[in-house]
């Protein structure tokens, strides 16, 4: 492990010298061309490569030790780039601007210089690195960078952590790569100024063009949302910024290390039990599932228990010809879609004519190479996805178009308006349909019109619950029938209706048109009293979608849409307004008397009044406002923290509760380093922070992110609400936590001495983990959690931080003892 620390740094070293030397010559490139810019011709073209050079030294700098350079290049790219993007040449202010950025990029080049000659910097000191005892991956990574240094440093690292790794420099091999290496990741740039396309653009065609999806982390010096959106929209599983730091690039890897597959399943047929070992070997190299068998008259049986995606078939075996069996297969018509190719020595065009024209996928000559192999594979692999494809969406057409026939659908209608006063629940009907619809039927044709209606009865089909109904009125214009609890409920599901058929972005290329959903709907009642009635109302609501933004239209009378909606806007309000508000409640702790408080958010004041958690949190859902609650909530919690004196400060623990983090956990991740740098916390575990059960076992992949992050951090990681499924105790274990805060359900259930309660509390105990027992009301109830091991409590006393901190812990603890 030494020697590949000190290989690395050695390596390291190099990489560093080099760069260092070129440095002297880029600075001097930037400073002659920004001269000539200024005072002999303007070149967008030369200004362009300024821009490019300014970018590539703000993602490299930091990994080098040049920290002030870089982030004088990543003021210098952004000033530049602004000015590109704007096609603007600079006025006399901002060329001022920029000749004293290029100076201080000289300026910063040599200070460092100064200090390398006082004081070697080794990578470790530059950033953060992975020691050498950390869990090593298995992966196949391709990295594509046009940065010379950045790809030789992701290289070594990527290979410390054990990977396999290929870099190119160019776009315009990234298929190819791709096809000869199979690599399981990708590491991809966003920026490759020489090239007519950028990295997000390529992975979307590239990927598209052979046919299946690798996992792509995206690496970008900049970190604005627009770029991530860009990288997520385009598939990137992951976004990482420049200079990279090697711990995020790690979770990075070890998330794509989880959900790694195969890429497709062969079923390989061949008598020959050495080359059949050949094949499988290079196939297994490239991630392909392989069954082999050299067993023919046992190819339906492996077909049926294996359902592979793919048959290699060799076409000349002595006991039964591999075209014998293709015909065979023929005769089902089960098997008549599964892709087949043949391999033989036979190189005749006759033969492989023959073949062909039987309907195999395609021939491959022995001795077999790779460079024809995967290909091939790939080819017949895609087209067979595509005919599947196209038949469930003939499948789905002829099944959902209608939905249920419109004569049937009215005369539900007409029996739901009937019983509406005698439902206990509202009823409503929706009307779906798209944007410039008259449009598409005069520009497009029916045929497209059909594909586009059929893909849109798919995505409804997927929102219908038991009792909706649905229809198509005419060519993408659809009617539904259902029922909500309450009014808010159904605005909800409206909006995530809209959302659902956002996702599928349909548009038509050729005229550049970007088709939108559009949702209108009204409650069933007095003024919608007949069919008639409904659908012009409905109509009307539809067409008023089309104005908005998003496009969803709601008529409802009630009092309580407005109440709802009021309350939509006072929690955004107060949470953009910064009017959360924090309330403490501290941890009794009899094993070790540490003094541990929980922070309880509140949100409003006096004027709006205050909102608990339990009203917000829903709000904070719908209107996706994870990122605001969390910054907001630690940022009060951080500002308490630092107007605490010393000695509290060394002694309190605080627990804050989180929101599952949106899309990207890792920009939240690197938000909380900041925002704990700055408050001097980084190293000891003076925040810890929870999820609940619920949410860490519906999103398992994103939690783990976080709660390794967290733990990275030197925070603690606690799961509350414990005990709400069967998988506590997995869960506790597989994600190493160290806190449970159990749920009032199972406290309860324990106080009373149900059996199911105990045995899931028993388990929980078993992980070791540090469990907290809160909602103590009574001595009963205490005293039975502390026979059974318990030594947190948490009852209820919630008081303002400055009440909070003068609880007395020793007579808590004495009192209760």
């Amino acid at each position: 492990m030494k020697q590949r620390s000190a290989a690395f740094q050695e390596k390291y070293k190099q990489l560093k010298q080099i760069f260092s030397q070129e440095l002297i010559s880029r600075l001097a490139w930037m400073e002659e061309i920004w001269l000539k810019l200024c005072n002999v011709s303007w070149s967008a073209e030369h200004f362009e490569r300024l821009q490019n050079e300014a970018h590539m030294l703000a993602g490299t700098g930091s990994n080098f030790g040049y920290n002030k350079l870089t982030e004088i290049a990543r003021e210098l790219d952004l000033k530049t780039r602004a000015l590109i993007e704007h096609n603007r040449v600079p006025d006399a202010k901002e060329k001022a601007e920029i000749s004293e950025l290029i100076e201080q990029l000289v300026q910063s080049r040599f200070e460092q210089a100064t200090k390398e000659a006082e004081q070697e910097i080794t990578f470790s000191e530059t950033t953060a690195t992975v020691s050498d005892n950390q869990r090593k991956l298995n992966l196949k990574v391709l990295i594509v960078d046009d940065d010379h240094f950045q790809l030789q440093l992701m290289a070594e690292i990527c290979e410390r952590f054990g990977c396999t790794v290929t870099i190119i420099d160019r776009l315009d091999a990234l298929a190819a790569a791709i096809v000869k290496d199979m690599p399981d990741v990708i590491l991809l740039d966003v920026v490759f100024p020489d090239s007519g396309v950028g990295g997000i653009d390529a992975a979307r065609q590239v990927q598209k063009d052979i046919g299946f999806t690798i996992p792509v982390i995206f690496m970008s010096s900049r970190n604005d949302l627009n770029a991530r959106m860009k990288a997520m929209q385009a598939g990137g599983v992951g976004y990482i910024t420049k200079p990279i730091d090697p711990n995020a690039l790690l979770t990075q890897l070890e998330l794509v290390q989880g959900t790694q597959t195969a890429r497709g399943k062969i079923l390989l047929l061949d008598d020959d039990q050495a080359f059949s070992g050949f094949l499988s070997n290079v196939l297994l190299k490239h991630g392909f599932e392989v069954i082999s068998s050299c067993e023919p008259q046992k190819i339906i049986a492996n077909i049926e228990k294996h359902h592979p995606d793919l048959i290699l078939l060799d076409l000349n075996m002595p006991k039964i010809r591999g075209d014998f069996i293709f015909e065979l297969l023929k005769q089902d018509v089960k098997y008549l879609r599964l892709p087949v190719l043949f391999i033989s020595s036979d190189t005749s065009s006759e033969t492989q004519q023959r073949l062909l024209t039987m309907g195999a996928s395609g021939f491959i000559s022995k001795p077999v190479r790779e460079e024809e192999l995967l290909p091939s594979l790939q080819s017949a692999l895609k087209r067979a996805r595509s005919m599947k494809e196209m038949i469930q969406r003939v499948t789905v057409s002829d099944t959902t178009k209608p939905g249920i026939h419109r004569d049937v659908f009215f005369t539900a209608l007409e029996e739901q308006i009937a019983n509406v006063q005698e439902s206990e629940s509202p009823a409503f009907l929706i009307s779906i349909s798209v944007t410039n619809l008259d449009y598409l039927r005069y520009q497009v044709g029916l045929r497209y019109i059909d594909q586009l209606s059929a893909k849109i009865a798919t995505a409804l089909k997927d929102l219908l619950g038991d009792s909706d109904k649905l229809t198509e009125l005419t060519p993408l214009n659809y009617l539904m029938l259902t029922a909500a609890e309450a009014v808010p409920a159904f605005c909800d599901r409206l909006h995530s209706i809209y959302q659902h058929l956002m996702n599928y972005h349909p548009q038509i290329q050729a005229q550049n048109l970007t088709l939108e959903p559009m949702v209108g709907a009204i409650r069933l009642g007095d003024k919608s009293n007949s069919v008639e009635k409904a659908l012009r109302a409905v109509e009307a609501e539809m067409m008023k979608a089309a104005q908005l933004e998003p496009r969803v239209h709601f008529a409802n009378d009630d009092t309580e849409l407005q109440r709802h909606a009021d309350k939509q806007a006072q929690v955004k309000a107060g949470l953009l307004e910064h009017k959360l508000k924090l309330v403490y409640q501290p941890v009794v702790d009899f094993e070790t008397n540490h003094k541990i408080f929980q922070c309880f958010a509140r949100l409003g004041d006096e004027a709006t009044g205050v909102l608990l958690p339990q009203q917000f949190f829903p709000v904070i859902d719908e209107l996706a406002l994870h990122e605001h609650f969390n910054r907001e909530l630690i940022t009060r919690a951080l500002a308490d923290y630092r107007s605490l004196n010393a000695q509290q400060a060394a002694e309190f623990t605080w627990v804050l509760k989180l929101t599952m983090p949106g899309n990207s956990p890792m920009t939240f991740l690197e938000w909380l380093a900041n925002a704990l740098n700055l408050a001097r916390l980084s190293g000891r575990e003076q925040f810890i922070f929870t999820l609940s059960e619920e949410a860490i076992f519906k999103e398992q992949q994103r939690a783990k992110a976080i709660q390794a992050g967290i733990q990275k951090l030197s925070c603690g990681f606690l799961m509350e609400h414990a005990g709400t499924t069967e998988f506590t105790d997995r869960l506790i274990q597989d994600f190493g936590i160290r806190y449970v805060k159990l749920s009032q359900d199972i406290v309860q259930q324990i106080a009373n001495k149900d059996h199911s309660a105990l045995a899931r509390l028993k388990k929980i105990n078993a992980t070791g983990a540090v469990v907290i027992a809160p909602y103590i009301e009574t001595a009963s109830m205490f005293a039975v959690l502390w026979d059974l091991g318990i030594r947190r409590f948490q009852g209820y006393f919630v008081a303002p931080p400055e009440k909070t901190m003068e609880f007395d812990f020793t007579s808590a603890t004495d009192a209760s003892g």
